[in-house]
């Protein structure tokens, strides 16, 4: 197709794209005007928003080849601050939207599925502690459809307990009407508003224009919230992770966040659990004893808060979390495991984490030579069409031909073994070919049992790989077969606030002494 509607050179350069997808219908000779006229200093004020409305086609065929866990077929960069945010600063800036799109990403569900089923295949009945549990209590809800007896969910978002009371209402009362659901008078979260003007639930009357106004924005608001909780309930239906509840209970506490229970029956715990809500104290050296489950029935809790901050059950036989980052210790793994691990009584003697363990691995890289379509994207995102030195970026789609050798580990962390919150590790890459040497890549990859592993570079995932483009073009290093490139790689992540930095030397062959080139250093995650 490419070459009956583009000049030669052009097709040349979209080449690779046309292989891949028979159109877009995206006009290439136009965004070809719009580069020139952003190069020649001329492009029109609005270049971005021209650029969004050609590039619309690539962007829907993108949301397909993400559903489908089809790879991109470009590289695809979003810049990431150096100064990145701590543990709680993150807590805060997950949205519903944020923990949607992990509860979408079938890579990551199906793995912790897989993983968790086989953890319960050796403790049947066993108790299971969920750290980061979000609004979906996903992993929470997996422990208990795979036969745990009792599920501690622990989330620190007032934000996405909140959701979780709501959603956890809408799914009694989808279930059975009959459902007993007791709550009191004082607990409003939005689901209970008066309408006022002269009937409840219906739209707002005709009063007062300040008056009206106020209800107006309140059933909007009731309106918004209640589609929100429709499509969880949709979503935790396509998972198989709904829950079948024969009561829920509703409690507040001195005015605390909305607490809930709910009960479940044996027939309905080899599909899901039960929930009970507290709001914990802030003891982190007490235990206290779990609600106790009737015979036949499961039953999982929801605390609110930090785990290292707050009163949590014990005699756990399994913790399970998803705190990694696309840097792994970058949303504090290691700080909350050893927390939780050094409590006393919490874990039982055979206590085991999922995952095992997880790691972050790093590669030396070559210059990047992005075709149209790639300068454009990256426009379109950050406003250059060429990444810069001494910045990192959030990426998808890098090609492994830019890799000098096999990615090494910069990090390892295993979560049932040896801990360190701080360590250094020097790794050191001999180039598999001749090259221009620029920039490091990094990518996750989590092991979550012996049989089960996640690798964010080789799978379409939620997390992204991370790029360093350390030199500019001018200063990429010629680099022959056989260079070796050594990065010397510090990671404190004792601290809500994990710091890393990173030393690189290189030398021209296997006798030559290592030659300093750059530092780089960032802190959080982006």
């Amino acid at each position: 197709m490419a070459d009956v509607l583009l000049p030669p050179l052009l097709s040349a350069i979209v080449g690779r794209y046309d292989r891949d997808l028979d159109t877009c219908g995206m006009d290439y000779v136009r965004l070809c005007w719009i580069e020139e006229s952003i190069r020649s200093g001329e492009q029109p004020h609005n270049a971005r928003v021209l650029l969004r409305d050609e590039l619309q086609g690539f962007y829907d065929d993108e949301y397909k080849r993400r559903k489908s866990l089809r790879p991109t077929v470009f590289v695809l960069m979003s810049v990431t601050p150096r100064d990145g945010m701590d543990v709680r600063e993150k807590n805060r800036f997950y949205s519903p939207t944020s923990h949607k799109t992990l509860a979408e990403d079938r890579v990551r569900v199906q793995a912790y599925r897989k993983a968790i089923r086989h953890a319960m295949q050796s403790w049947p009945g066993a108790r299971v502690l969920d750290v980061g549990s979000g609004p979906y209590l996903l992993l929470g809800r997996m422990a208990s459809a795979a036969g745990a007896s009792f599920v501690a969910c622990v989330e620190h978002s007032t934000e996405s307990v909140r959701m979780a009371t709501q959603i956890m209402r809408a799914e009694c009362l989808a279930f059975d009407w009959r459902c007993r659901i007791d709550e009191p008078p004082d607990v409003n979260d939005g689901s209970t508003l008066d309408s006022g003007g002269g009937g409840g639930g219906g739209e707002p009357g005709r009063e007062g224009s300040a008056e009206r106004r106020a209800k107006i924005a309140a059933w909007n608001a009731k309106r918004d919230a209640e589609h929100v909780v429709s499509c969880c309930l949709e979503l935790l239906g396509e998972l198989s992770v709904g829950l079948r509840p024969s009561a829920l209970r509703i409690s507040s506490g001195g005015g605390a966040e909305p607490l809930m229970r709910v009960t479940s029956s044996a027939a309905a715990a080899t599909t899901s659990g039960g929930l009970t809500a507290s709001a914990g104290s802030h003891q982190p050296d007490a235990c206290c004893t779990p609600a106790a489950a009737a015979p036949g029935e499961c039953v999982v809790e929801l605390f609110h808060g930090l785990a290292s901050e707050i009163v949590l059950p014990c005699g756990f036989d399994l913790i399970v979390h998803e705190i990694l980052g696309n840097i792994a210790s970058a949303e504090g793994a290691i700080k909350a495991v050893n927390e939780l691990r050094g409590r006393e009584g919490l874990g039982s003697k055979g206590l085991r984490i999922l995952p095992a363990a997880a790691g972050t691995m790093i590669a030396p890289t070559s210059v990047l030579e992005p075709n149209l379509i790639e300068r454009l994207l990256m426009y379109e995102r950050t406003g250059r069409s060429h990444a810069q030195a001494r910045h990192m970026y959030s990426v998808r789609g890098f090609p492994a031909s830019n890799f000098l050798a096999p990615p090494q580990p910069m990090e390892w962390l295993d979560f049932n073994g040896e801990l360190p919150s701080v360590c250094r590790t020097t790794r050191v890459f001999t180039s598999e070919h001749a090259c221009r040497f620029d920039g490091l890549h990094m990518h996750l990859v989590a092991h979550l049992d012996e049989t089960t592993a996640i690798d964010a570079y080789a799978e379409r995932t939620s997390w992204t790989c991370t790029y360093v483009r350390l030199l500019d073009e001018d200063d990429a290093l010629w680099l022959p077969a056989g260079a070796r490139v050594e990065c010397t790689i510090d990671v404190d992540a004792s601290t809500d606030l994990p710091t890393y930095a990173i030393q690189v030397r290189v030398a021209g062959d296997a006798r030559s002494p290592f030659s300093h080139v750059t530092d780089f250093s960032w802190r959080g995650d982006g």
